[in-house]
């Protein structure tokens, strides 16, 4: 034949399928084995990490509710400090313009009593004046009478009384 020898070719063909065979055995189910464990603890690890990303987005909306509640909470607070402080500056505005008309119906009577009493001292000094002078000018003592008649006389000319 052309040189070939069938015994080392069926030596050679013996010798692949053993380290086939072996290589099988020895290499490929392990190497498949690990594989695919390999595999599997990946996606173990990826549902983990998937169910960690759902918790951490559930944690988030709730975190993000809270916020927002305390967000509307505080608002309502400052809304309701704002009326009550509205509502105080009114009182406060009310009781002063109250206390200033006090202030102003008390200073009126004060000024009114003041002008009658110096009214009334006036007439007395007048009075005064007039016996004086009407003593001085008749030369007599002028009654009690006399001195009141002169003296309404004066002040109803001069619009003091």
């Amino acid at each position: 034949m052309l040189g070939l020898d069938i015994r080392l070719i069926l030596a050679y063909i013996i010798n692949v399928a053993i380290l086939f065979v072996f290589l099988r055995l020895v290499l490929y189910k392990p190497v498949r084995k690990f594989m695919k464990e390999r595999e599997m603890r990946f996606a173990s690890q990826r549902e983990d990490i998937e169910a960690e990303r759902a918790k951490a987005e559930e944690l988030k909306a709730q975190y993000e509710g809270q916020l927002s509640k305390a967000q509307e909470a505080g608002d309502a607070i400052i809304r309701e400090s704002r009326t009550q402080a509205n509502q105080r500056a009114e009182t406060i505005l009310n009781d002063a313009r109250s206390q200033a008309v006090d202030i102003v119906d008390r200073s009126r009577r004060e000024i009114a009593e003041e002008r009658r009493v110096a009214r009334q001292s006036m007439k007395d000094e007048i009075a005064t004046l007039a016996v004086d002078i009407s003593s001085k000018v008749l030369e007599r003592q002028v009654s009690a009478e006399d001195t009141k008649n002169i003296v309404d006389k004066f002040l109803s000319k001069e619009r003091i009384g």
